[in-house]
């Protein structure tokens, strides 16, 4: 812990450089002791689509559409981003469960953001969105014409599995 001088224009939300969120996940069996701290999803998801999709949303793209407007956002949707999808292990108090976890790092993320990114992913892993709905949408929207957004391509996680994990700022905190 320790104390450091920042400048008076200092504000720790919109100073940042970058930030990582860590978003939680569980299918299979269901555990108390994870429910509080991560999505459940009751289907085995198809992990594999899941990572490809994360890297169609892996690079700079117009994210306005994924996001939800909040007042006074000043901020340019285009935004730079890396998302990547681990499976992890839950440990005794999780057998017969699968986990996971989504790491999204991004310069600046749009109001719940990483919550729909997470939606999007358990859409295309569970089967009800492809990636090519996916590809088609960050295609029409980074090049200004925006498309219809298929619904579950517009899912939004719930919050209990979200964790701010880091954020770098151009100062040494």
């Amino acid at each position: 812990k320790d104390v450091v001088p920042v400048p008076i224009d200092f504000d720790p939300r919109f100073s940042s450089v970058w930030k990582r969120y860590v978003y939680h996940i569980t299918c299979g069996s269901k555990s108390p002791f994870l429910n509080r701290f991560a999505w459940h999803i009751e289907q085995q998801l198809d992990v594999g689509k899941m990572t490809r999709a994360a890297l169609l949303l892996t690079g700079t793209h117009n994210f306005e559409w994924m996001s939800l407007y909040q007042e006074g956002e000043q901020r340019d949707p285009v935004r730079t981003l890396s998302v990547e999808v681990q499976i992890i292990d839950p440990g005794p108090l999780g057998q017969g469960t699968t986990m996971m976890k989504v790491l999204g790092t991004c310069d600046f993320f749009l109001y719940r953001m990483m919550r729909r990114i997470v939606g999007i992913l358990i859409s295309i892993g569970s089967g009800r969105a492809s990636e090519s709905q996916l590809a088609h949408c960050l295609n029409a929207h980074d090049g200004g014409t925006p498309c219809a957004i298929p619904s579950p391509l517009l899912n939004t996680a719930p919050s209990r599995g979200l964790c701010l994990d880091y954020i770098e700022y151009d100062i040494p905190i």
